[in-house]
């Protein structure tokens, strides 16, 4: 069984610069739910080698009236993590909050009204608002800067085709019910998490997606869509590629699964300089674009 209540849940890793921008915003939000429900945040610091596990201490001690659990250990990486928070409680409610973001005061009362209003859902998700890393704002639609279209994602007909077609959800900006993940886990060799979450959520047919502003999602040197590091770039796309490979049975649904891995596969090919895979794949790629 499941408590009533919200977890956020905070994986760390050398944010020292942002870290408390992100707790102060859980502590507004949390001082904004009307709804009689109980709140816990759970922190893991994954062995950060600035001064994160200072600064989240004084946070901590400064806000001794919150249900607070907190530790830091030696680093295991983000998939580890993530598993970890999510079996240290029994929340009913999950809200996975990355440590360079802010979430929106107000956005969790509007998340578990949404969630709450359908017992079918397991998952609701909105959009964000990008900020750099100075915490200015460079756009205001997390969804548009991505590629995604908010009228053809709130649209419950092609969501998920739209979804699949232009990865576009800001992680924080989601709100997971604890027992989607009571036979799902996050893929630990793996370094494309949200992905797989997704594509999970819409094999079982649970995932909403509403239209309101619910953090601020911060683009800088160390996220993982943005590293230019060749190898590093090629890791992550064979990661994706990987992680696709594990719906086949969803491709004889939504044939955009099967639009998005040809293009995986060009782009990996040609970051290997195989040309002419690369165009074989790229020419798939843009007959699956017209034929769905």
């Amino acid at each position: 069984m499941f408590s009533n209540k919200i977890a956020y849940l905070a994986p760390v890793y050398n944010h020292e610069n942002y870290v408390l921008e992100l707790l102060d915003s859980i502590k507004k939000d949390i001082s904004l739910i009307s709804i009689d429900i109980a709140k816990e945040i759970i922190i893991i610091d994954d062995g950060s080698t600035d001064n994160c596990n200072e600064v989240i201490n004084n946070w901590c001690i400064n806000n001794k009236n919150l249900n607070i659990n907190y530790k830091s250990r030696e680093n295991k990486g983000l998939t580890i993590t993530l598993n970890e928070l999510i079996q240290s409680t029994d929340a009913n409610y999950l809200r996975l909050c990355a440590s360079d973001d802010i979430l929106i005061s107000g956005s969790s009362e509007i998340l578990l009204n949404e969630i709450q209003s359908n017992v079918t859902l397991l998952a609701v998700c909105g959009d964000a608002i990008i900020i750099n890393k100075d915490g200015k704002e460079l756009f205001k639609s997390s969804i548009a800067y991505h590629g995604g279209n908010i009228e053809k994602l709130i649209d419950t007909k092609i969501s998920y085709d739209e979804l699949i077609l232009n990865w576009c959800i800001a992680g924080p900006s989601s709100l997971i019910k604890k027992e989607f993940y009571e036979n799902m886990k996050y893929l630990e060799n793996e370094s494309i998490d949200d992905f797989y979450l997704y594509l999970k959520l819409i094999e079982q047919n649970a995932l909403k997606i509403i239209p309101n502003k619910l953090c601020y999602y911060r683009v800088h040197d160390t996220n993982t869509s943005k590293t230019t590091n060749n190898d590093k770039r090629i890791e992550n796309l064979k990661s994706f590629l990987r992680i696709i490979k594990n719906f086949d049975s969803l491709k004889l649904k939504y044939k955009s699964i099967l639009t998005v891995e040809s293009l995986t596969i060009a782009k990996i090919n040609f970051l290997e300089k195989k040309y002419l895979n690369c165009s074989y794949y790229l020419f798939k790629y843009l007959y699956y674009r017209v034929v769905n």
